[in-house]
């Protein structure tokens, strides 16, 4: 099975707080060894990679790449019609 990581789930694998963040990287390395795959967008990258352009965000920026490109992750290309029907759901559910 695919499952796409929001920008959040990224955040909290790559620097979030210590309980969420091990409990999310418990959770994917669980999804992992049932045979699962992960999928990005670039919408998750790009919102990802914007704090670490600032001042001191050159470790940070590495650590996003290297999630990025980590062996269970794809990169996925939305179309706007994914997207109009996500902002769909999100309203619905607000």
């Amino acid at each position: 099975m695919l499952y796409y990581l929001d920008t959040m789930i990224v955040i909290y694998v790559v620097e979030g707080n210590p309980a969420d963040q091990q409990r999310t990287i418990n959770r994917l390395a669980a999804l992992e060894l049932a045979g699962d795959h992960f999928v990005i967008s670039d919408l998750t990258r790009t919102e990802c990679l914007v704090p670490t352009f600032g001042p001191g965000g050159g470790q940070r920026l590495t650590d996003f790449f290297r999630f990025f490109h980590g062996p269970n992750v794809r990169n996925f290309g939305l179309t706007a019609a994914i997207y109009d029907r996500a902002s769909a759901i999100r309203g619905a559910h607000s």
